[in-house]
Order: structure tokens, then sequence, then C-alpha cells
């Protein structure tokens, strides 16, 4: 009776959970760092090409937390296409070449034929 009970209890959860709005469900989950406003407000900021850093520290979360905002891991919003920012790919230095002679295992197969 009383596993019958939790179950019934869970699904009740589960049904009003679905019914209840983005605001209610902010309220019932204390442990978020930002209200859907400052979310959003850090999309905007992404947008607008802020560094996560900086962004980070005016709202208090870390980086981190910026990055996932970024890829709609976390405080996704619907209507917004993600990653928010795309990352920027670092310049590589071209590495030194060296010709084939000098290297090892052509020199084996060179005589091994």
């Amino acid at each position: 009776m009383l596993i019958l009970l939790q179950k019934v209890d869970v699904v009740m959860f589960v049904t009003l959970a679905l019914f209840l709005n983005a605001e209610w469900m902010s309220i019932l989950n204390m442990n978020r760092k930002l209200t859907r406003e400052q979310a959003e407000e850090v999309c905007i900021e992404l947008r607008s090409g802020t560094t996560r850093a900086k962004i980070a520290e005016e709202f208090g979360i870390s980086s981190a937390l910026v990055q996932q905002i970024n890829s709609g891991k976390v405080y996704r919003i619907y209507q917004l296409r993600y990653p928010i920012i795309g990352t920027v790919a670092k310049k590589r230095t071209p590495k030194e070449e060296y010709p084939i002679e000098d290297s090892y295992a052509c020199n084996a197969y060179q005589q091994m034929n």
C-alpha cells in the first residue's frame, strides 16, 4: 500500500511539474545560480561579443557555466540556436618538416628493399 502511494505521489508531482510554467519551476529549484532573465542577459552578452571571463565576473558565476549556457546544456532558451557563439580556433604554427632521407623509418625500409 505504501509503495503504491509513493508511486502515485511521484506521478502526481511529475504531472504537476509539467503543467507549471518556467517561473514556478525555477522557484522549485532553488539551487540555480541565475534566474531565467539573467540567463537571457548572458545570452545577449555572448552575442554582443563580450568574453566569457567578463560575463562570469559580471554575474558572479564561473566561466564554465557561461560556456554551458553558450552550448545550451543549461538554461536552454528554445528560440535560440546553439552554440550561441562558436569557438575560435587557435592559429597553429607549421611544424618543421624533415626531409625523407633523415627519417629512420624510411632508411630502414630502403635497406629492406
